[in-house]
């Protein structure tokens, strides 16, 4: 086999008999002071990469930690150096200095003597754990396959298991969906709809096709109006469009609820969403999720730790300013001894358990909960079966943080949605599948199955159910009210579509619904799995509008928010006659600009149009750019009148004949000047008007600079007033 697998017998037929969540936590409340501690005492599957943490209920004395803490590997030996801090005031953090070696046995030895706030002096702590057999070159981002013709040693993998790791990391693979090439874009703009009664809806294709800002990757979408629009809730869309093949680029963006743009960026984030704070989850980068402010720009980077890969299901920013983050943890084990009869069992299976991480922007792990830990029974709980060696047990697909400041999260695979004591990582309750143990009444599926998206708000608790298994098996929109052990379904909404995998769905403050219908076809069934990514109903159930992606693609989820944008980039302005006049027309727009109440229009110093700003590009006609040079600029004015930006100067087509010749020649270049103290041999320009869009010689020559005859301050890099590095 492609290296040692752990066999987990003993975690097997006696885990079923008592539960983890009872046998390593109570260990460590009734043998120490601590209510949470990562690892817990006698866990297994641990990485060589951990961290080590643990907790009190009172605050603690930070200074008093420095030194306390000390970690022996069975192989790898002491490991009493690293960094050491204190975390929320409770929270004491030890990063040895190396990692600890796969399949060692390891010893945690906290001395006496730390103190907490009110003087009290902890006792010495000793416990142990077991180091996961995965080996080192498995984990973080970038594997390092040094196996050599794809043999594999006692310290490095075969290249078939660092190749099948990384398919994991993919939510197609593990759904089994493969690559499609080339999204087909859809050319109809007017269909019948569903059980509509005959009648036909007239079908609109969004965004405005006549807009000549956008790039050409944008995503159009096909809107149906299907209601009285005046009832949508307030807020902008937040999506990403998705292409089953990894190589294709799309973009996420945020667009009105009538399909208008509000800002694009090319790149794939599946959560991609406003903050509590105002801020935006906006990117991936390598294996960190960035956080960006209202003008786009990064503001914090939160990253998987431990050696984990970060997973694209979920990312959730918390009140306290740190990060909620979702894991996958595959681990090789020999699934024919632990559950023998499930199907496509091999003695070297990769089983994938769940790990949810809170993450400080500085990289500290301040609470770690992994499913290996407080979910024993889940190798026969999970409704998965194996497949190319892949054992999915839970699929975790959300996270939330509940009102209470515990965690909510949605696993797919169980058919389950949890509550997490934050503090401890104690199971509070579970909802749905073999093991619930809270009451599911009057839901007429009785269980929802395949669920994505389960958020908490007033005891309220909303899913997205997929309904691959259950009912009619179409996706449906569910509110269970929770009252003690009962969940009581109190609301629904039943889409009559199908949706074998990913959507979501949230209830406004208006009441309204929501929902994204994700993919609408499990593997090996043809046929279109494209579904509707926005649906909109108002608070009794009437569908007001719903948008598709026109090529075969999908999303992941919508959220519908507030947002204010003020970009740091400049407006956008070009001229185009790619109408069905062939008018010169100048378009122009703000990538990501919400608060532009005026667009002013300007054809060198001359004010030519002055309008309101009612949709995300406005154009004007110019004519007399067809046959002369012109040039222009769009300014951006906000509701108090004030010049927010402004776009590069847009010259027309006839100004190219008017470009300064430059004679190249021996790497030299020569520029002629109406200025004869300008004629000289440069090899630099700066330009003196940066801050004007014209200037006169009389000013030019007052700042000590050359000046170029003609109106305007740049022309395709033609710099008008500039200094050169010979003057």
């Amino acid at each position: 086999m492609a290296q040692e697998v752990t066999s987990l017998r003993k975690y097997g037929k006696g885990a079923k008999k008592s539960s983890a969540d009872v046998s390593l936590l109570d260990m460590l409340e009734s043998k120490t002071p601590y209510t949470y501690a990562h690892p817990l005492p006698g866990a297994a599957l641990i990485s060589p990469f951990t961290t080590v943490a643990f907790r009190t209920d009172e605050p603690i004395d930070g200074s008093t930690a420095f030194g306390k803490i000390s970690l022996k590997g069975a192989k790898s030996g002491d490991h009493s150096k690293g960094e050491t801090v204190l975390l929320s005031g409770r929270t004491v953090h030890f990063r040895p200095a190396h990692p600890l070696a796969p399949g060692e046995q390891v010893h945690v030895n906290v001395a006496e003597g730390i103190k907490t706030g009110s003087g009290k002096s902890l006792p010495a702590v000793e416990w142990s754990f077991h180091v996961s057999w995965r080996k080192l070159d498995t984990y973080h981002r970038v594997f390092l396959p040094l196996s050599v013709n794809g043999s594999h040693s006692s310290t490095h993998s075969s290249r078939a298991n660092l190749h099948l790791l990384k398919k994991i990391r993919s939510d197609h693979f593990l759904l089994g969906l493969g690559a499609k090439k080339h999204a087909r874009e859809r050319q109809s703009t007017r269909m019948s709809i569903g059980d509509e009664g005959g009648q036909e809806i007239e079908e609109t294709i969004v965004p405005n096709p006549a807009y000549r800002t956008l790039p050409p990757k944008y995503p159009r979408a096909v809107m149906r109006k299907l209601g009285d629009l005046s009832k949508l809730s307030p807020g902008y869309l937040f999506t990403a469009e998705i292409d089953q093949d990894p190589d294709e680029k799309t973009m996420k963006v945020i667009m009105t609820d009538r399909g208008d743009p509000v800002f694009y960026e090319l790149g794939t984030l599946p959560t991609f969403a406003p903050t509590h704070n105002k801020q935006l989850v906006i990117r991936q980068s390598d294996n960190a999720i960035v956080v960006a402010g209202n003008d786009y720009r990064k503001k914090a980077r939160f990253q998987a730790q431990h050696g984990h890969i970060i997973n694209h299901h979920e990312f959730q920013m918390l009140s306290n300013g740190n990060s909620l983050i979702l894991i996958y943890d595959p681990q090789l084990v020999d699934a024919k001894k632990i559950r023998p009869g499930v199907s496509g069992a091999t003695r070297d299976t990769w089983a994938v358990g769940l790990i949810i991480q809170e993450v400080t922007p500085k990289g500290h792990v301040v609470f770690d909960w992994r499913s290996w830990d407080f979910l024993p029974r889940v190798w026969w709980e999970t409704n998965m079966v194996v497949e190319n060696r892949v054992w999915d047990l839970t699929h975790g697909n959300s996270l939330e943080e509940a009102p209470d400041g515990n965690i909510i999260v949605s696993m797919r695979a169980l058919w389950q949605v949890t509550k997490i004591n934050r503090n401890s990582g104690r199971i509070m309750w579970r909802l749905g599948g073999v093991s619930g143990n809270l009451k599911v009444a009057k839901d007429p599926n009785g269980l929802f199955s395949g669920q994505h998206d389960a958020r908490l708000h007033d005891g309220l608790l909303t899913v997205f159910d997929n309904s691959v298994k259950t009912g009619s098996r179409t996706a449906r929109a569910v509110d269970y009210k929770l009252d003690g052990s009962k969940a009581t379904m109190v609301s629904l909404y039943d889409t009559g579509i199908a949706a074998f995998a990913k959507g979501n769905y949230r209830r406004m403050p208006n009441g309204n619904r929501v929902i994204c219908l994700g993919l609408k076809l499990p593997p090996g069934v043809k046929g279109e799995r494209r579904n509707p990514w926005y649906l909109e109903t108002d608070d009794k159930g009437r569908p007001l509008v719903q948008m598709q992606w026109r090529r075969e693609t999908h999303s992941y989820r919508v959220v519908k928010g507030p947002w204010q944008g003020f970009p740091r980039w400049q407006p956008k302005a070009i001229i185009d006659n790619n109408n069905s006049a062939g008018q010169m027309r100048l378009h122009f727009s703000w990538n990501g600009a919400t608060e532009v109440d005026r667009w002013r229009v300007y054809r060198g110093e001359e004010k030519i149009a002055d309008l309101k700003r009612t949709q995300f590009e406005h154009w004007v006609d110019i004519p007399e750019a067809r046959n002369s040079c012109q040039k222009y600029q769009a300014v951006a004015v906000g509701r108090d009148g004030r010049e927010l930006n402004r776009s590069k100067v847009a010259k027309s087509k006839p100004c190219s004949d008017e470009k300064t010749k430059v004679k190249k020649g021996g790497g030299v270049k020569r520029i002629k000047s109406s200025s004869p103290a300008c004629d000289v041999i440069w090899r630099k320009r700066e330009n003196c008007a940066a801050d004007r869009l014209t200037i006169s010689q009389n000013e030019c020559e007052a700042r000590g600079c050359c000046y170029k005859g003609g109106k305007g301050q740049t022309v395709e890099g033609l710099v008008r007033c500039f200094k050169s590095s010979n003057i």
